[in-house]
């Protein structure tokens, strides 16, 4: 584009606002545009937000504190900022599209108590303002409305019954317009064919917003993440939780485990001194206990949100130890190895595992070493499979963010079975965030500051 032209426009009288000028710019295409440029005052050009700019534009708002230096030009001032726009003169002025794109969204964003109370809202006072409007032609032409209201003290009964029965298009009722003759009687039925409209209209958008707040239900799964993730590292890593997904037998082994003492562990892992550290999240299926409340095909995608010199974020993906489950009934714990491959863990960190032939220092065994070892700002985790309840695809999303890490934490169990009972296992879903302390810690002065922070 070329400019063609500039002229200079009196200024806005805004205080955000010095200077608006106009330039004439020719496409390629050969299409005249109107650009309009604005020199911003240097106090406003600060992200706030509306209310603080609503604020300032009344003169209620003053600036606190100055510019940074990359802010400022090599003269120490302010630098100037521009605002560009192009004036589209089809879409100046009022846009009533996007005051219905907002008003939507916010049907989706609110929960369906709130939406039907604002539906219920906007129902009677549409009743009510059309109840006005009828009352008013019923007054001056009272034959034309039925009952006849000459000498009645019903007028506004009768008006809010055939307002409402109109609007809800159920059909007219005890009270309805008379056509009359002359056309004396046409306010009236005009005044209620309108409301009719308009009514039809409600009723499909309410309709259309339910139906797709009962889809967004069936695409969404049962399911609770828990609030955060265990880091277990050292012998810890040893203490497997169980993935009731799999085990009848394994989860009684853990149930039965009163053999496996502190000392046994010790024993059991010793040849595996540089066990790397483990990162754990789970979900329960609220639906366990529900036929055909399975999802399946279930899986799992982790990724990492990473910053890099420059301000820059990275996200590279998480390796994961089970990425799917054909059938998820229960409970899945899901774990992430950090290896010398893994994203969590600073450079300098990958480079020890390197040079040590890929095993983990054993001085990075501590709370505040695995700490001070990652790097990271948030896992992002995110849910893909079928509900055997609805067959439809479901989907789910959960952030786990580097201070919601517990290290040298592990998982409780979550499930049981009743006493005397051979039936399946069942789950405690009060339990999902129960944790207790890994092996190997409870010397730890760092673990001990964490336990009475969580405490």
């Amino acid at each position: 584009m070329e400019g063609s032209g500039a002229k200079k426009r009196p200024g806005l009288g805004s205080k955000t606002s010095s200077t608006r000028m106009t330039a004439e710019y020719r496409t390629r295409d050969g299409e005249q545009k109107e650009c309009v440029v604005e020199e911003r005052d240097p106090h406003a050009c600060k992200p706030m937000t509306s209310k603080k700019k609503m604020l300032m534009m009344l003169g209620l708002y003053k600036h606190k504190g100055g510019k940074s230096d990359t802010e400022r030009g090599v003269d120490g001032e302010l630098k100037k900022q521009y605002t560009l726009r192009f004036v589209d003169e089809k879409k100046s002025g009022f846009d009533s599209s996007r005051i219905i794109v907002k008003i939507l969204n916010w049907c989706f964003i609110v929960s369906f108590s709130e939406f039907m109370m604002a539906a219920s809202f906007t129902f009677y006072l549409i009743c009510i303002l059309f109840c006005f409007l009828i009352a008013i032609g019923g007054a001056l032409q009272p034959s034309c409305l039925i009952p006849d209201t000459i000498g009645q003290k019903n007028l506004i009964m009768a008006s809010f019954h055939l307002s409402w029965t109109t609007f809800s298009t159920v059909g007219y009722g005890h009270a309805y317009p008379q056509i009359g003759d002359s056309g004396r009687c046409a306010f009236l039925n005009i005044l209620c064919s309108i409301e009719s409209f308009i009514g039809v209209l409600f009723a499909g958008a309410v309709g259309a917003v339910l139906f797709g707040k009962v889809q967004t239900i069936y695409t969404k799964p049962m399911l609770k993440f828990s609030d955060f993730c265990c880091v277990k590292y050292g012998t810890g890593t040893h203490e497997d939780e169980s993935d009731d997904e799999f085990e009848e037998d394994e989860h009684e082994e853990l149930e039965q485990s009163d053999s496996l003492t502190p000392g046994s562990l010790t024993k059991q892992s010793k040849g595996r001194r540089f066990t790397f550290p483990m990162v754990v999240f789970r979900i329960a299926n609220e639906l366990y206990d529900v036929k055909n409340g399975e999802i399946i095909n279930l899986s799992v995608n982790g990724v990492a949100v990473v910053e890099v010199p420059g301000g820059k974020r990275n996200f590279p993906n998480l390796e994961l130890e089970m990425e799917q489950l054909p059938l998820f009934r229960r409970v899945w714990y899901i774990r992430h190895e950090i290896n010398g491959d893994s994203p969590l863990l600073k450079p300098e960190v990958k480079k020890r595992i390197k040079k040590g032939g890929g095993k983990w220092p054993t001085d990075l065994n501590t709370v505040a070493a695995l700490k001070e070892s990652l790097d990271f700002i948030q896992i992002m985790v995110t849910l893909e499979g079928v509900s055997a309840l609805s067959k439809s695809s479901v989907y789910d999303q959960k952030v786990y963010d580097i201070n919601e890490m517990k290290i040298g934490w592990q998982f409780a169990l979550m499930t049981y079975r009743d006493e005397g009972d051979n039936s399946e296992l069942k789950v405690d879903l009060r339990l999902i965030n129960d944790i207790t302390k890994q092996e190997g810690v409870i010397d730890d002065p760092e673990f001990i500051e964490e336990l009475e922070q969580t405490q």
